[in-house]
């Protein structure tokens, strides 16, 4: 799933709602919002982003910079799901 097909998609309303209240919150970007989300998994994901667009490489520069709270990536992960977590 790309952040392009998320921005269009019907089938991720859920994920885009709730993307759209971090990007807002957080005065972000949805790329940026998205790697963060990445950096913050318990796995220790490193991204690697696919994509040659400049403003795109920018964004995910900044998602370094953007701090989300444990509920806020719960939040994001179970509109991930679409359901909630037992």
């Amino acid at each position: 799933m790309s952040a392009g097909e998320i921005k269009d998609s019907p089938k991720y309303s859920g994920i885009r709602n709730v993307l759209n209240k971090f990007v807002a919150d957080k005065n972000s970007t949805i790329e940026s919002i998205l790697i963060a989300w990445l950096l913050k998994h318990p796995a220790k994901i490193h991204p690697v982003i696919g994509t040659t667009n400049i403003q795109r490489i920018k964004d995910c520069c900044t998602g370094c910079d953007v701090n989300l709270s444990r509920e806020e990536w719960y939040e994001l992960y179970i509109a991930a799901c679409g359901e909630n977590l037992p």
